[in-house]
């Protein structure tokens, strides 16, 4: 079955960042002298594409002054299209901090107030919520509202929705905690605030979006995605496998309306980042209000963290900054500042999955002094390969050549994580095989004899998947979905042909 530990570092589709600190103590920092620092972000970049197969665009800037922008590999890969800094990305979740700065100039317009209940804005919206719930609530995740609009209705993530739709399934809904009384990550809040522009301006979000934000700024690249309409050099999204990449499934964004639906490029985003940063979006006290810790380490559409300069730094040597990832299919974003030494990071991937919040930390780090290591080789890409291309034992026998180097081989959650990716593509035989694989380096681990036997039933060869559980209870006798799927099997088995 999957690992629990997969599912839990994601909320829905985007990456949860959190706060954090850069780096260790003082004498776990090694200094990068300052001349070094971009050579040192290129070759972390660098090795992000050729160890972990980064396909997408990196802009790193200290001030106005840019250290690093490129793009790596392919924007599309069947016409041989790079990536550039002029392609254009999805930034799913990397979308609430525009709605979020959109909703703050219409209050510095005296439009909106946000400790004024939504129901002053929204008239359509069930005083049960819209009577309890601020705009406050909403910018910050404290709403209590439930985490995804697919989760209230029959439609599913990615299908097109109205915002009528979208009010009258949350109208249907009941709140999940009191308004304010906790942090619940919430797409439902920013499409909620979308309805809000909207519902203020008197036009669409897309068009309010332009008016207030996009157009002054000159991002012409830049506006909310709607279906059908075809977007010029966007990349194409696309999932990683071991044996090659694959275009990933095309959503429409209407379900993510304000939440998730924008798409720029690397150029306008750090457009974005430098008008805010010198106050030319917002006036101080709102822009401070955007990037300002309110609760749960979350400002205005914003995550927020702090970090330690390197020794020999300028001062200060301690600084706050704010982050947000993003991910849905085939897409994978975080934009990074570092407020106190106007560090701007940008990392857009188009093909998932990608730790993009990881290596967007570490060019942070090396802006700030710190020594990054690269990352490891994906050792469970290689194995997988092996086990495709030249069977499961050919890759069992590298694995032991690899312990006996003194190489460290893939955990068990790996080579099980890429097996499901291969399941949720319907790539059943792929998915046996590395389940297969997984079963030969661990045959005591539960965990995995019940991946297998999943990929066997799936398969419908029950005689093995049937074998598979056994085993696994045999080893775990408390493994519930073991015994349970065993049970479900041998009961059909039983019953009578008509």
């Amino acid at each position: 079955m999957p690992c629990s530990v997969n599912a839990a570092i994601m909320i829905g589709s985007t990456l949860l960042a959190t706060p954090m600190t850069l780096c260790g103590q003082a004498d776990q920092i090694e200094l990068i002298p300052e001349i070094d620092r971009r050579r040192h972000v290129e070759a972390i970049v660098q090795a992000y594409h050729d160890l972990r197969g980064f396909n997408g665009v990196v802009l790193a800037a200290v001030g106005d002054n840019i250290v690093l922008r490129r793009g790596y590999g392919y924007a599309n890969v069947e016409h041989g299209i790079s990536n550039t800094p002029a392609t254009r990305f999805r930034l799913a979740s990397v979308t609430k901090q525009f709605t979020a700065a959109a909703i703050l100039l219409l209050v510095e317009q005296d439009l909106l107030e946000l400790d004024a209940p939504v129901s002053t804005y929204l008239a359509d919206l069930d005083p049960k919520i819209a009577d309890r719930v601020t705009l406050h609530h909403l910018l910050t995740h404290t709403a209590g509202l439930e985490r995804a609009i697919e989760r209230l209705g029959e439609k599913d993530g990615g299908d097109h929705f109205t915002m009528d739709e979208m009010i009258t399934l949350i109208n249907n809904s009941n709140l999940q905690s009191e308004p304010g009384e906790r942090f619940q990550y919430s797409n439902v809040g920013y499409i909620l605030a979308a309805a809000i522009i909207e519902s203020v301006t008197g036009k669409p979000y897309g068009a309010a979006m332009r008016e207030l934000i996009f157009d002054p700024l000159g991002m012409s690249d830049t506006d909310h995605e709607l279906a059908q309409r075809i977007v010029l050099r966007r990349a194409d999204g696309m999932i990683r496998f071991p044996d090659g990449p694959a275009r990933s499934e095309f959503e429409d964004k209407s379900y993510v309306t304000g939440a998730g639906s924008v798409y720029s490029t690397l150029d306008d985003l750090f457009v974005w980042s430098r008008a805010v940063q010198k106050r030319r979006v917002l006036s101080e006290e709102y822009r401070s209000a955007l990037v300002t810790h309110h609760t749960s380490g979350y400002a205005y559409g914003w995550f927020t963290f702090s970090y330690t300069c390197a020794p020999g730094m300028a001062l200060p040597v301690k600084g706050d900054g704010v982050t947000h990832d993003g991910g849905c299919p085939g897409f994978s974003t975080c934009l990074r500042w570092y407020l106190d030494h106007d560090i701007t990071v940008i990392v857009l991937a188009n093909m998932r999955p990608f730790p993009s919040s990881e290596l967007a930390n570490k060019i942070g780090n090396i802006l700030v002094g710190i020594h990054q290591q690269n990352p490891s080789p994906a050792v469970a890409d290689e194995l997988i390969r092996i086990a495709l291309e030249e069977g499961v034992e050919a890759a069992t026998s590298r694995a032991r050549d690899m312990e006996a180097a003194g190489r460290e081989i893939p955990t068990p959650n790996e080579i099980n994580t890429l097996g499901y990716r291969y399941l949720a593509a319907h790539r059943i035989s792929e998915t046996i095989r590395v389940q297969e694989l997984q079963v030969a380096l661990f045959p005591r681990n539960a965990n995995a004899l019940d991946s297998l036997a999943e990929a066997c039933a799936v398969a419908g060869q029950i005689d093995r998947a049937i074998m598979y559980y056994s085993r696994a209870l045999e080893v775990d006798p408390d493994f519930q979905n073991a015994r349970q799927r065993l049970g479900e099997l041998r009961a059909s088995r039983s019953k009578p042909a008509h």
